[in-house]
C-alpha cells in the first residue's frame, strides 16, 4: 500500500506541474491574442506567451522549494526525536546506575 501512495503522490505531482506551467501560458496567450485583435498588435500574443511561460516555471519552482522545505523539517522533526530519545536513554542509565 505504501508503494502505491508513493506512485500516487508522484502522478499527482506530475499533473500539478503540467497544470502549472499550462494555465498562465494558455491565459497569457489569450489574453494577448484578444488584446491583439482588438488594437491590431498581433504581435501582443508573442511577448504575453514568453511571460506565461516564465509565470509557469516560477509556479513550479515554488512548488519545489515548497518541497524541499517539506523535507528538511521532516528531517529537522526526526533528528529532534532522535536526540529527545538518546538523551532519555542516558538518563535512564543514570537512573539505573544510581539504584
Amino acid at each position: 500500500m505504501k508503494d502505491n501512495r508513493n506512485v500516487y503522490e508522484s502522478l499527482v505531482l506530475i499533473m500539478q506541474f503540467g497544470i502549472n506551467m499550462i494555465v498562465p501560458i494558455v491565459m497569457c496567450t489569450a489574453f494577448g491574442v484578444w488584446v491583439g485583435g482588438k488594437t491590431g498588435w498581433k504581435f501582443l500574443a508573442v511577448p504575453l506567451f514568453l511571460i506565461g511561460a516564465l509565470a509557469g516555471m516560477r509556479n513550479c519552482y515554488m512548488i519545489v522549494k515548497r518541497m524541499i522545505d517539506r523535507e528538511k523539517s521532516k528531517e529537522g522533526s526526526r533528528e529532534i526525536a532522535s536526540s529527545i530519545a538518546a538523551q532519555a536513554k542516558r538518563e535512564d542509565r543514570r537512573n539505573v546506575k544510581k539504584n
